[in-house]
Protein backbone atom coordinates (compact mmCIF):
# COMPACT_ATOMS: atom_id res chain seq x y z
CA UNK A 1 0.00 0.00 0.00
CA UNK A 2 1.48 3.74 -1.00
CA UNK A 3 0.62 6.94 0.69
CA UNK A 4 -1.82 7.75 -2.39
CA UNK A 5 -4.01 4.56 -1.69
CA UNK A 6 -4.51 5.19 1.96
CA UNK A 7 -5.53 8.49 1.94
CA UNK A 8 -8.38 9.71 3.48
CA UNK A 9 -9.99 11.29 0.48
CA UNK A 10 -10.95 9.56 -2.75
CA UNK A 11 -11.00 11.56 -6.44
CA UNK A 12 -12.64 10.26 -8.82
CA UNK A 13 -11.22 10.72 -12.67
CA UNK A 14 -14.70 12.41 -13.36
CA UNK A 15 -16.55 14.83 -11.23
CA UNK A 16 -20.74 14.63 -11.34
CA UNK A 17 -22.22 17.86 -11.65
CA UNK A 18 -25.16 18.25 -8.83
CA UNK A 19 -27.59 20.78 -7.84
CA UNK A 20 -25.64 21.66 -4.43
CA UNK A 21 -23.07 23.86 -5.29
CA UNK A 22 -21.39 23.41 -1.81
CA UNK A 23 -20.93 19.35 -2.99
CA UNK A 24 -19.22 20.99 -6.26
CA UNK A 25 -16.84 22.96 -4.00
CA UNK A 26 -16.17 20.25 -2.05
CA UNK A 27 -15.44 18.00 -4.68
CA UNK A 28 -12.98 20.79 -6.25
CA UNK A 29 -11.04 20.78 -2.79
CA UNK A 30 -10.60 17.62 -2.64
CA UNK A 31 -9.34 17.42 -6.06
CA UNK A 32 -6.73 20.13 -5.72
CA UNK A 33 -5.64 19.28 -2.31
CA UNK A 34 -6.77 22.16 -0.53
CA UNK A 35 -8.13 19.76 2.71
CA UNK A 36 -5.35 18.68 4.84
CA UNK A 37 -4.78 14.79 4.80
CA UNK A 38 -4.43 14.02 8.22
CA UNK A 39 -7.34 16.10 9.10
CA UNK A 40 -10.30 13.57 9.62
CA UNK A 41 -10.76 10.84 11.81
CA UNK A 42 -7.92 8.90 11.22
CA UNK A 43 -5.35 6.99 8.77
CA UNK A 44 -2.69 4.23 8.28
CA UNK A 45 0.71 4.24 7.73
CA UNK A 46 1.82 1.64 5.75
CA UNK A 47 4.72 0.09 7.72
CA UNK A 48 6.72 -0.78 4.42
CA UNK A 49 7.46 3.17 3.09
CA UNK A 50 11.18 3.36 2.71
CA UNK A 51 12.52 1.14 5.99
CA UNK A 52 15.06 -0.39 3.81
CA UNK A 53 17.17 2.66 3.21
CA UNK A 54 17.05 3.83 7.35
CA UNK A 55 18.25 0.29 8.72
CA UNK A 56 20.95 0.29 6.02
CA UNK A 57 22.09 3.86 7.04
CA UNK A 58 22.08 2.72 10.83
CA UNK A 59 24.02 -0.37 9.88
CA UNK A 60 26.62 1.94 7.55
CA UNK A 61 26.97 3.94 10.34
CA UNK A 62 27.77 1.43 12.85
CA UNK A 63 30.99 0.64 10.43
CA UNK A 64 28.74 -3.06 9.06
CA UNK A 65 29.48 -2.45 5.52
CA UNK A 66 32.36 -4.79 5.34
CA UNK A 67 30.13 -7.27 6.06
CA UNK A 68 28.56 -7.55 2.98
CA UNK A 69 31.12 -9.39 1.25
CA UNK A 70 30.57 -12.68 3.10
CA UNK A 71 26.93 -12.89 1.51
CA UNK A 72 26.66 -15.07 -1.74
CA UNK A 73 25.06 -12.71 -4.83
CA UNK A 74 22.02 -15.35 -4.00
CA UNK A 75 20.76 -13.13 -1.27
CA UNK A 76 19.61 -10.47 -3.58
CA UNK A 77 17.62 -12.89 -5.77
CA UNK A 78 14.12 -11.59 -6.49
CA UNK A 79 12.30 -15.30 -5.17
CA UNK A 80 14.49 -15.89 -2.48
CA UNK A 81 13.01 -18.86 0.13
CA UNK A 82 12.88 -18.45 3.34
CA UNK A 83 14.76 -21.79 3.55
CA UNK A 84 17.29 -20.51 0.48
CA UNK A 85 18.11 -17.96 3.19
CA UNK A 86 18.44 -20.29 6.24
CA UNK A 87 21.64 -21.95 3.68
CA UNK A 88 23.10 -18.32 3.21
CA UNK A 89 23.08 -17.25 6.20
CA UNK A 90 25.06 -20.34 7.35
CA UNK A 91 27.53 -19.59 4.88
CA UNK A 92 28.05 -15.91 5.59
CA UNK A 93 28.70 -16.64 9.58
CA UNK A 94 31.28 -19.33 8.83
CA UNK A 95 32.32 -16.77 6.15
CA UNK A 96 32.66 -14.03 8.44
CA UNK A 97 33.92 -16.36 11.75
CA UNK A 98 35.80 -19.91 10.19
CA UNK A 99 35.76 -20.81 13.97
CA UNK A 100 32.00 -20.90 14.31
CA UNK A 101 30.13 -24.04 13.60
CA UNK A 102 26.52 -24.34 12.97
CA UNK A 103 25.01 -27.46 15.21
CA UNK A 104 21.58 -27.53 14.05
CA UNK A 105 19.52 -25.50 11.98
CA UNK A 106 16.29 -25.25 11.06
CA UNK A 107 14.73 -21.97 9.13
CA UNK A 108 13.89 -20.18 12.20
CA UNK A 109 17.20 -20.11 14.22
CA UNK A 110 20.09 -21.86 13.87
CA UNK A 111 22.24 -23.10 16.97
CA UNK A 112 25.62 -21.61 16.86
CA UNK A 113 29.17 -23.49 18.45
CA UNK A 114 32.50 -21.04 19.33
CA UNK A 115 35.20 -22.04 21.24
CA UNK A 116 33.09 -25.25 23.34
CA UNK A 117 29.78 -22.96 24.11
CA UNK A 118 27.10 -22.13 22.07
CA UNK A 119 24.47 -20.02 21.23
CA UNK A 120 21.36 -19.44 18.94
CA UNK A 121 21.11 -16.96 16.19
CA UNK A 122 17.03 -16.23 15.41
CA UNK A 123 16.59 -15.83 11.60
CA UNK A 124 12.78 -15.10 12.08
CA UNK A 125 13.27 -11.37 12.47
CA UNK A 126 15.94 -11.62 9.58
CA UNK A 127 14.25 -13.00 7.40
CA UNK A 128 10.71 -10.48 7.70
CA UNK A 129 12.74 -7.67 7.66
CA UNK A 130 14.36 -8.51 4.15
CA UNK A 131 12.17 -11.07 2.21
CA UNK A 132 10.54 -8.54 0.25
CA UNK A 133 13.65 -6.52 -0.44
CA UNK A 134 15.94 -7.78 -3.34
CA UNK A 135 18.51 -5.21 -4.00
CA UNK A 136 18.91 -4.17 -0.50
CA UNK A 137 18.80 -7.40 1.71
CA UNK A 138 22.89 -6.57 2.42
CA UNK A 139 22.20 -3.49 4.04
CA UNK A 140 19.41 -4.93 5.87
CA UNK A 141 21.08 -7.87 7.14
CA UNK A 142 24.54 -6.08 8.23
CA UNK A 143 23.41 -5.44 11.96
CA UNK A 144 22.47 -9.43 11.76
CA UNK A 145 25.56 -10.88 10.56
CA UNK A 146 27.19 -8.59 12.82
CA UNK A 147 25.09 -9.74 16.38
CA UNK A 148 25.29 -13.53 14.71
CA UNK A 149 29.32 -13.72 14.56
CA UNK A 150 29.62 -12.47 18.21
CA UNK A 151 26.64 -14.32 19.62
CA UNK A 152 27.93 -17.48 20.49
CA UNK A 153 29.32 -18.05 24.21
CA UNK A 154 26.55 -16.51 25.35
CA UNK A 155 24.56 -19.37 26.79
CA UNK A 156 23.17 -19.85 30.65
CA UNK A 157 20.26 -20.11 32.66
CA UNK A 158 20.31 -16.31 32.40
CA UNK A 159 21.40 -15.55 28.89
CA UNK A 160 19.85 -12.77 26.64
CA UNK A 161 18.40 -14.04 23.14
CA UNK A 162 19.50 -11.31 20.42
CA UNK A 163 16.65 -11.23 18.75
CA UNK A 164 14.51 -10.31 21.74
CA UNK A 165 16.21 -7.18 22.91
CA UNK A 166 13.95 -4.18 22.07
CA UNK A 167 14.30 -0.41 22.57
CA UNK A 168 12.31 1.73 24.88
CA UNK A 169 11.50 5.46 24.77
CA UNK A 170 10.85 6.94 28.58
CA UNK A 171 12.04 9.43 31.14
CA UNK A 172 14.32 9.91 33.72
CA UNK A 173 11.86 9.26 36.85
CA UNK A 174 10.22 5.86 35.36
CA UNK A 175 13.43 4.27 34.30
CA UNK A 176 14.81 5.14 38.04
CA UNK A 177 12.11 3.13 39.34
CA UNK A 178 13.12 0.17 37.12
CA UNK A 179 16.18 0.28 38.33
CA UNK A 180 16.85 -2.56 40.82
CA UNK A 181 20.22 -3.33 40.59
CA UNK A 182 23.16 -2.59 38.26
CA UNK A 183 22.89 0.41 36.35
CA UNK A 184 20.61 0.50 33.21
CA UNK A 185 21.89 1.32 30.15
CA UNK A 186 20.19 4.56 29.51
CA UNK A 187 21.10 7.35 26.30
CA UNK A 188 19.56 10.66 26.11
CA UNK A 189 17.00 11.29 23.38
CA UNK A 190 15.95 14.64 23.90
CA UNK A 191 14.38 16.90 27.25
CA UNK A 192 13.03 14.57 29.18
CA UNK A 193 12.95 11.30 26.74
CA UNK A 194 15.91 8.34 27.51
CA UNK A 195 16.72 5.20 25.24
CA UNK A 196 16.75 2.03 27.23
CA UNK A 197 17.06 -1.62 26.13
CA UNK A 198 15.17 -4.38 27.74
CA UNK A 199 14.83 -8.04 27.19
CA UNK A 200 11.70 -9.75 26.57
CA UNK A 201 10.83 -12.22 28.73
CA UNK A 202 7.45 -14.23 28.63
CA UNK A 203 5.39 -12.18 30.70
CA UNK A 204 7.42 -9.13 31.06
CA UNK A 205 10.55 -7.03 30.11
CA UNK A 206 13.67 -6.84 31.32
CA UNK A 207 15.63 -3.78 31.44
CA UNK A 208 19.37 -4.22 30.05
CA UNK A 209 22.11 -2.90 32.50
CA UNK A 210 25.20 -2.68 31.68
CA UNK A 211 26.71 -5.30 33.77
CA UNK A 212 24.44 -7.68 30.89
CA UNK A 213 25.46 -5.56 27.79
CA UNK A 214 29.22 -6.86 29.16
CA UNK A 215 28.86 -9.60 30.43
CA UNK A 216 25.99 -11.12 28.57
CA UNK A 217 25.76 -10.00 25.22
CA UNK A 218 28.93 -9.32 25.10
CA UNK A 219 28.07 -6.33 22.54
CA UNK A 220 29.06 -2.43 22.14
CA UNK A 221 26.44 -0.13 22.85
CA UNK A 222 25.99 0.53 19.07
CA UNK A 223 25.57 -2.80 17.99
CA UNK A 224 22.87 -2.95 20.63
CA UNK A 225 21.06 0.20 19.28
CA UNK A 226 21.22 -1.46 15.57
CA UNK A 227 19.96 -4.90 16.91
CA UNK A 228 17.21 -3.04 19.12
CA UNK A 229 16.51 -1.17 16.66
CA UNK A 230 16.03 -3.68 13.62
CA UNK A 231 14.25 -6.08 16.49
CA UNK A 232 11.86 -3.21 16.55
CA UNK A 233 10.92 -2.65 13.20
CA UNK A 234 10.52 -6.39 12.63
CA UNK A 235 8.04 -5.98 15.68
CA UNK A 236 5.59 -3.97 13.38
CA UNK A 237 2.54 -4.45 11.42
CA UNK A 238 1.82 -4.26 7.95
CA UNK A 239 0.42 -0.76 8.75
CA UNK A 240 0.12 1.76 11.92
CA UNK A 241 -2.93 2.90 13.05
CA UNK A 242 -3.16 7.04 13.22
CA UNK A 243 -6.29 7.24 15.51
CA UNK A 244 -7.76 10.97 16.06
CA UNK A 245 -8.25 11.87 19.76
CA UNK A 246 -9.14 15.68 19.49
CA UNK A 247 -8.98 18.23 16.72
CA UNK A 248 -5.72 18.30 14.59
CA UNK A 249 -4.39 15.37 17.22
CA UNK A 250 -3.80 12.06 16.47
CA UNK A 251 -2.61 8.77 18.61
CA UNK A 252 0.02 6.38 16.59
CA UNK A 253 -0.87 2.55 17.30
CA UNK A 254 1.64 0.12 16.81
CA UNK A 255 -0.64 -2.50 18.16
CA UNK A 256 2.07 -3.30 20.78
CA UNK A 257 3.67 -1.04 23.90
CA UNK A 258 6.51 0.75 21.88
CA UNK A 259 4.65 3.68 20.54
CA UNK A 260 6.82 6.20 21.93
CA UNK A 261 9.59 3.88 20.59
CA UNK A 262 9.02 4.59 17.09
CA UNK A 263 10.36 7.94 17.63
CA UNK A 264 13.64 6.85 16.66
CA UNK A 265 13.12 5.10 13.74
CA UNK A 266 13.95 7.64 11.09
CA UNK A 267 12.11 6.26 8.26
CA UNK A 268 8.94 5.93 9.85
CA UNK A 269 8.65 9.51 11.50
CA UNK A 270 9.76 11.09 7.86
CA UNK A 271 6.19 9.26 6.36
CA UNK A 272 4.58 10.46 9.44
CA UNK A 273 6.10 14.20 8.77
CA UNK A 274 5.12 13.71 5.28
CA UNK A 275 1.04 13.30 6.55
CA UNK A 276 1.84 15.88 8.84
CA UNK A 277 2.83 18.37 6.49
CA UNK A 278 6.34 18.55 7.00
CA UNK A 279 5.41 19.95 10.32
CA UNK A 280 5.66 16.83 12.79
CA UNK A 281 5.09 17.85 16.50
CA UNK A 282 4.48 14.97 18.99
CA UNK A 283 4.32 14.09 22.47
CA UNK A 284 4.74 10.91 25.04
CA UNK A 285 2.30 11.49 27.97
CA UNK A 286 2.49 8.14 28.99
CA UNK A 287 4.30 5.06 28.58
CA UNK A 288 2.75 3.55 25.59
CA UNK A 289 1.17 6.86 24.13
CA UNK A 290 3.11 8.86 21.00
CA UNK A 291 0.87 12.01 19.75
CA UNK A 292 1.21 14.11 16.57
CA UNK A 293 -0.04 16.84 15.36
CA UNK A 294 0.80 19.08 12.17
CA UNK A 295 2.20 21.76 13.88
CA UNK A 296 2.36 24.72 11.50
CA UNK A 297 -1.17 25.47 12.94
CA UNK A 298 -1.30 27.07 16.34
CA UNK A 299 -4.65 25.82 17.37
CA UNK A 300 -3.25 21.87 16.51
CA UNK A 301 -0.38 23.03 19.19
CA UNK A 302 -2.59 24.32 21.35
CA UNK A 303 -4.75 21.00 21.23
CA UNK A 304 -1.72 18.67 21.45
CA UNK A 305 -0.56 20.33 24.54
CA UNK A 306 -3.83 19.93 26.18
CA UNK A 307 -4.74 16.72 24.77
CA UNK A 308 -0.88 16.15 26.38
CA UNK A 309 -1.87 17.32 29.72
CA UNK A 310 -4.93 15.52 29.87
CA UNK A 311 -3.24 12.14 29.13
CA UNK A 312 -0.61 12.77 31.77
CA UNK A 313 -2.57 13.46 34.54
CA UNK A 314 -4.67 10.18 33.64
CA UNK A 315 -1.69 8.22 33.37
CA UNK A 316 -0.85 4.90 35.65
CA UNK A 317 2.54 5.84 34.49
CA UNK A 318 3.16 9.44 33.51
CA UNK A 319 6.01 10.20 31.27
CA UNK A 320 6.30 13.96 30.26
CA UNK A 321 4.38 16.92 29.87
CA UNK A 322 7.14 18.01 26.87
CA UNK A 323 6.17 18.59 23.34
CA UNK A 324 8.78 18.04 21.08
CA UNK A 325 9.38 18.72 16.86
CA UNK A 326 10.60 16.12 14.39
CA UNK A 327 12.90 17.53 11.73
CA UNK A 328 14.81 16.33 9.14
CA UNK A 329 16.02 13.25 11.02
CA UNK A 330 16.55 15.84 14.19
CA UNK A 331 14.52 15.51 17.71
CA UNK A 332 14.36 19.22 19.01
CA UNK A 333 12.44 20.57 22.30
CA UNK A 334 9.70 23.00 21.82
CA UNK A 335 9.36 25.67 24.46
Amino acid sequence: MNLGSGSLFFCSRHLVFVCSMWAVLTSLMLLVGCVDRASGAGFQIPWTEGKNFASARDATVSGYSSLDKFWSDDIEAPHLSQHRFRLLAEAAIQRANPKIKVLSATDSALVLGLNGQKGEASLDNAWNLCKGESGYRREILRGYLAIWTFQPGVTSENSIEASKVVPLVRCPEWLMNSDKGSPLVVEPVCGDLRLAYASEMPRSLSFLSDESLTNTLRMSRTQVRVLALNNLRSRMPPSLDCQSVAEGVFSVDSGDFFNPSLILLEDFMAVLNKRMGGALYFSVPDNNILLCTNGSSEANLTELRRKTAELYKAAAKPQTLQVFRWRDGQISLVQ
